[in-house]
């Protein structure tokens, strides 16, 4: 990669890893990247209008930031009744997990 490669990439029967320069990709592409999958979590991107969840920390935000388009859940360790939407704390994995189940969408369709 220092030498000047496009991208690398490391694998063995159980694992892969690849890196490369993007060219501008979205969501969707990245989403196609992993076909096998039930869920695909991405981190950030919070002015888009997919499926999402909010963190709120106490010490770090109060209120959502996110395009609301698509929230269903804010998990926050705050105090559930400043908000207006559904809420589950952080110790209820379970909670947010069957959230995720619930949601059923197979895919991003998007704009």
């Amino acid at each position: 990669k220092e030498a000047g490669a496009y991208g690398t990439a490391v694998f063995s029967d159980s694992r892969i890893f690849i890196h490369k320069t993007g060219t501008g990709e979205g969501e969707k592409e990245l989403i196609r990247m992993f076909p096998e999958a039930d869920v695909i979590l991405i981190e950030g991107m919070k002015e888009k209008s997919f499926p999402k969840i909010e963190v709120i920390r106490e010490g770090v935000s109060t209120h959502p930031v996110s395009n609301p388009e698509g929230r269903f859940l804010i998990v926050t360790d705050r105090n559930p009744e400043g908000y207006d939407e559904e809420t589950a704390g952080f110790e209820e994995a379970g909670r947010i997990v069957d959230r995720i189940l619930q949601k059923g969408w197979k895919a991003y369709e998007g704009d």
